[in-house]
């Protein structure tokens, strides 16, 4: 079945699109659909979207304007606008198409958004035109999407007055949605259009992500569901847990195959299913559905592998994390552990967070997985200051065990105490400690 692919561009660019599409005979179906402005295009794409595989969008703003309204994207969004080179070269073949060119009087509306250095001459100074366009990405979740004012607007404003004062001879557009306003104000413009080339490039390189991506989603997963209480199942409980677990993947109408053992039910998936189980490794549905089901407590932890015997592995490490917090981990075929689920703490942790931490968690009397999952807590918090009960709630566990290894990160000297923090209500400041694991 071919791949089903949807383009959504300004009025402009819908003829020119198609008409790439038609040059390059893809072997896919493609369909092309036009937006009015920034404020339009997060619309069209939630009305479209679904139905196809991968969507390709007009310009990396118009991109970041789905982005502010749609916060959760699985499928591939791509922007296909004209490359800095490309653009370049628009500028030189102006150049020697028009003699005497003021470059300070032809405007780029693109930097108008963030300044007065709008000119092609500005232009041309920039080094890192990358971060102008995340510059402007900022610019426009500023200003917003979901107003008349866009930064369409505020541009387009800006134009018209620079040309109102004679100030401009010219506008070379990436806003290629406000070309019929220039048109209908008077204001030349060039709008350039990626070539066959570079537009087919960005529409394979898609491609082979989403063959990729289908790949990895029939990886195999391995869930495995056992009691909160060590031992093994009475009958009744193997029963009862099997049964609810039949009941769960019919009503759902999940492909899996279910094994029990005396001790834990196993569900054998893949990496599509854990998605939605999890909705994209967040919550664990599962765990809610069986808290209502059955009258025994249960663990749950998912491992995701290359192979079945390397998705069992982890699912046995994701167990052990869940039996030492009493909620569901997932362990993915990177060995990235990540949970708890259902809390608001739940965290990814990489075991390449650093490349001694088996050096550090040894001289700090830890485990590795502990380490790495402080050094997470500290990148994600954007500081390297934690109070014990803040570690304590980050890990899930109790204070005393959190009191237990700052004591060890402390002997270990990747933690030093700083100061006190004094709070409001009665009872003694609590200790504030600086952590570095860099040094060591």
């Amino acid at each position: 079945m071919p791949m089903k692919l949807l383009f959504i561009t300004s009025h402009y660019f819908y003829r020119l699109t198609r008409d790439a599409l038609t040059r390059l005979a893809l072997p896919c179906e493609t369909t092309v659909v036009p937006y009015d402005n920034f404020s339009h295009i997060a619309h069209v794409y939630g009305e479209y979207a679904d139905r196809y595989d991968a969507c390709f969008v007009s310009g990396v703003i118009a991109k970041q304007a789905i982005e502010m309204v749609h916060k959760h994207i699985s499928k591939p969004l791509v922007p296909f606008q004209v490359s800095s080179d490309a653009l370049h070269r628009n500028i030189l073949r102006l150049a020697v198409e028009t003699r005497n060119l003021d470059f300070s009087r032809i405007a780029m509306d693109f930097l108008l958004a963030l300044g007065d250095n709008y000119s092609v001459s500005d232009f041309l100074k920039i080094e890192d035109l990358n971060e102008t366009y995340k510059e402007n990405a900022v610019e426009t979740i500023r200003v917003g999407t979901g107003s008349s004012i866009t930064i369409e607007n505020v541009v387009l404003d800006k134009i018209t007055a620079l040309w109102e004062q004679k100030a401009i001879d010219l506008v070379i557009c990436q806003y290629s949605s406000i070309t019929a306003a220039l048109e209908a104000r008077g204001i030349p413009y060039r709008c350039p259009f990626l070539s066959d080339q570079h537009l087919g490039d960005i529409i394979q390189e898609t491609l082979t992500r989403i063959e990729l991506q289908h790949l990895k989603e029939n990886h195999p997963v391995i869930v495995q569901v056992f009691p909160q209480s060590c031992g093994a199942m009475s009958a009744g409980q193997k029963s009862n847990l099997t049964a609810a677990l039949e009941f769960f993947t019919r009503q759902n109408l999940l492909e899996c195959v279910i094994q029990s053992t005396d001790r834990s039910c196993v569900l054998i998936t893949s990496l599509q299913i854990l998605r939605f189980l999890t909705d994209e490794f967040q919550v664990c549905r599962l765990s809610d559905f069986l808290r209502q089901k059955i009258d025994f407590q249960v663990l749950i932890g998912y491992g995701v592998g290359t192979s079945v015997l390397h998705a069992m592995n982890n699912a046995q490490l994701a167990s052990k994390e869940a039996s030492l917090a009493r909620k569901p981990f997932i362990v993915d075929s990177k060995g990235s552990l990540i949970g708890p689920l259902n809390s608001e703490n739940c965290m990814t942790v990489s075991p390449n967070t650093l490349p001694d931490v088996s050096s550090i968690a040894k001289r700090c009397s830890l485990s590795a997985l502990t380490v790495q999952k402080i050094i997470t807590i500290l990148n994600n918090s954007g500081t390297d200051k934690l109070t014990v009960p803040e570690l304590a709630s980050r890990l899930n566990t109790t204070v005393r065990n959190a009191n237990r290894i700052m004591l060890n990160l402390c002997r270990g000297g990747a933690a030093v105490p700083v100061y006190n923090q004094v709070t409001h209500s009665r009872g003694r400041p609590i200790q504030v400690y600086q952590l570095n694991f860099s040094k060591l």
